[in-house]
């Protein structure tokens, strides 16, 4: 007999990664670091929200939600975010998915939450349903009421020769030092305030490591940045999760340009600059979560993996 239990009363949640990697790790493998961050020690589960599906003490599948109720990113509030979604190929067809994702949405309902994301999470493994498996998952979730909003990428960039960049003299281009936090707290909040501006504030107040934000410096200001990920980071952003596929990944993104120098060759420049360090590094390079395929395939990027973006409005 099959049963569901929450994950407030269920103590051995490391057993999902153990399924997962049983049927899907050789394409998407969840290293200890990466569940432990991004389920177990997430600030953002919702454990009330989240099921595991049982056959005696066999897991079935399983349904990881996250939540986010702070004030720091206002249209997150009225959301719950879909983090992973799994069932035993070997269980499929038998009701176990759908039932897991009414058990979800039941409870996403009673915290009062009124849209439903796929991925997208802080902490997210993927920025929608990954189209590796045939786009089975994609059907079963609109037949569920879940409306498919179009694509988004992973880009990634490997074994290219950079030739360093020759770039305006008026503009530095170089890592974040800690005499810049001042002017990329107040760059972020001019430009991008909500989730870019929140993660810049979350690093500032965990890493302190000062390697992972790249800038583009005009008279002492910053008016250029791209954040840079590696697997020695304590904070594990998307585009380093499935660093277990490489050799050597760095990620890059978010990237962005203050509103008042746009169109003047800076995200280019910034951009040659970063790939150009980290192709001397031998680095493979990861852009994720992205809809701008021409753009970065000037630079040498090519489409990795492919996303459904998914929502539903309860």
């Amino acid at each position: 007999m099959i049963s569901y239990k929450s994950f407030a009363s269920e103590n051995d949640l490391g057993r999902l990664k153990d399924v997962w990697n049983e049927e899907v790790g050789y394409i998407y493998p969840i290293t200890d670091k990466v569940f432990d961050h991004h389920v177990i020690n997430s600030p953002y589960l919702a454990k009330n929200a989240s099921f595991i599906a049982f056959c005696d003490n066999l897991v079935l599948g399983f349904i990881v939600v996250k939540t986010f109720d702070r004030d720091d990113i206002p249209s997150y509030l009225s959301r719950a975010f879909i983090s992973l979604f799994f069932v035993r190929s070997k269980y499929r067809r038998q009701g176990i998915g759908s039932k897991l994702l009414e058990c979800a949405e039941e409870e996403i309902k009673k915290l009062g939450k009124t849209e439903i994301f796929i991925g997208q999470d802080l902490g997210n493994f993927f920025p929608g349903i990954p189209c590796d498996f045939d786009n089975l998952t994609g059907s079963f979730m609109e037949k569920r009421g879940y409306q498919l909003l179009g694509y988004t990428h992973d880009l990634l960039c490997k074994n290219k020769t950079i030739k360093k960049p020759i770039t305006n003299s008026k503009i530095e281009y170089r890592f974040f030092k800690e005499s810049d936090e001042e002017s990329l707290l107040f760059f972020m909040h001019k430009n991008f305030p909500g989730r870019w501006e929140f993660e810049l504030k979350e690093y500032l107040l965990k890493e302190r490591v000062f390697d992972n934000y790249f800038l583009a410096i005009k008279n002492k200001e910053v008016v250029g940045f791209v954040r840079v990920n590696n697997p020695t980071n304590d904070n594990i952003s998307y585009n380093i999760t499935w660093y277990n596929r490489f050799d050597n990944l760095y990620g890059i993104g978010p990237l962005g340009v203050d509103k008042d120098y746009r169109k003047q060759g800076i995200s280019k420049e910034m951009l040659e600059s970063l790939l150009y360090y980290l192709k001397n590094m031998k680095a493979d390079i990861l852009i994720d979560w992205t809809s701008l395929l021409e753009y970065y395939q000037k630079f040498g990027f090519e489409v990795w993996k492919c996303y459904l973006k998914g929502y539903k409005k309860l």
